[in-house]
Order: C-alpha cells, then sequence, then structure tokens
C-alpha cells in the first residue's frame, strides 16, 4: 500500500523559497523582510552565462521589490539571487537541518525547487513546522511509545529536537508566510 505522505516524491517548486533561500538569508542576517532586489531580466545560470534564467512564471518581471513582495508575487529571480547571497552550501545545510538533506544538488535550479529528488509532503511539513515551533526542528514520528498485553514498553520513541532559526527568524518568516 502506498502511503502518499511518505512513500511518494515531488518537486517542491516555490514552496522550497522559504526553506531554502528566505529563512536561511533572514538567519545569517543577509536580508531582512524589507530588503529591495531588483526583479529584472539576469543571466543566473553559470553553465548557461548567456540565458535569460530563471524566469517568473507570470514571464514578466515586477522591478524593485522587497523580501517581503518577492516571497508573496513568487519572484524567482529574486529566490535565485537570495540564494547567491547565501551560498548552495549554506542553503542546503539549512534545508539538511530541517530534516531534507539535498547537499549534493548544489545547483542554482534548487533555490526554485528544481531538485533531481523530490520531497515527500512529510517532509516538507516538517520543515515547515520548524518556523511555527520557534525554530526548533522536531524529527516527525508516529507514535511515542508502544506497550505489550502486560503493559511493558515494547517501543518507545525519543524526540529529537534541533534548534535551527532564532525565534526571531522563525517570526519574521511566519509573518511574511501570512501575506502569501
Amino acid at each position: 500500500v502506498l502511503n502518499r505522505a511518505v512513500g511518494i516524491n515531488r518537486q517542491p517548486g516555490s514552496s522550497i523559497k522559504p526553506l531554502i533561500d528566505y529563512g536561511p538569508a533572514l538567519e545569517t542576517k543577509k536580508i531582512v523582510p524589507a530588503t529591495p532586489f531588483e526583479d529584472k531580466a539576469m543571466n543566473l545560470d553559470p553553465s548557461n552565462p548567456d540565458t535569460v534564467w530563471p524566469k517568473n512564471s507570470s514571464g514578466g518581471y515586477y522591478g524593485m521589490l522587497t523580501v517581503r513582495q518577492a516571497l508573496y508575487k513568487s519572484s524567482n529571480i529574486i529566490a535565485v539571487q537570495v540564494w547567491d547571497e547565501i551560498g548552495a552550501d549554506t542553503a542546503l545545510w539549512y534545508l539538511k537541518q530541517v530534516g531534507i538533506d539535498r547537499t549534493t544538488e548544489t545547483y542554482p535550479s534548487t533555490a526554485i525547487g528544481g531538485f533531481n529528488k523530490g520531497m515527500s509532503p512529510l517532509e516538507m511539513a516538517s520543515a515547515y513546522a520548524t518556523f511555527a515551533n520557534n525554530g526548533v526542528y522536531r524529527e516527525p514520528y508516529a507514535y511515542t511509545k508502544v506497550l505489550d498485553s502486560d503493559g511493558n514498553v515494547v517501543m518507545e520513541k525519543s524526540v529529537i529536537a534541533t534548534k535551527v532559526y532564532s525565534p526571531e527568524t522563525s517570526f519574521l518568516m511566519s509573518n511574511i508566510l501570512e501575506d502569501v
């Protein structure tokens, strides 16, 4: 039986941007919600420096936007610029800290959700829960304790908690996401 919460991986698309671009950039103090960026035609793919990349799903450009507006409008161009600011290693390190290890995928398309291996709904939900949990990631689990008929502990799950973001970063990221 296929468990659709954990048994499938899909490309996350723009839903990855808070986890790989904006959250890490806020935490490392590279940006604040009001940091301006220009959304215009750019050549941000180092493998194809003569090609305009990325493009927005709207097909157009938005001009000057703050980070808050860029997330709201789902600007691919600004997401890649922010990813460039923090660097692939830092971006992917933060993603790994919230339970999604793609540290070998160090190319710019990851900034906008282009991975070789997608994510499960459970991975995405638990990663996002980190923002709601004041920056603490908790590995998802389905049980805390299993007892046999005599009350003996057969299995017990210890909750693993990792501090990833400061409460300030978590608040700002959650606040920006409310706009969406």
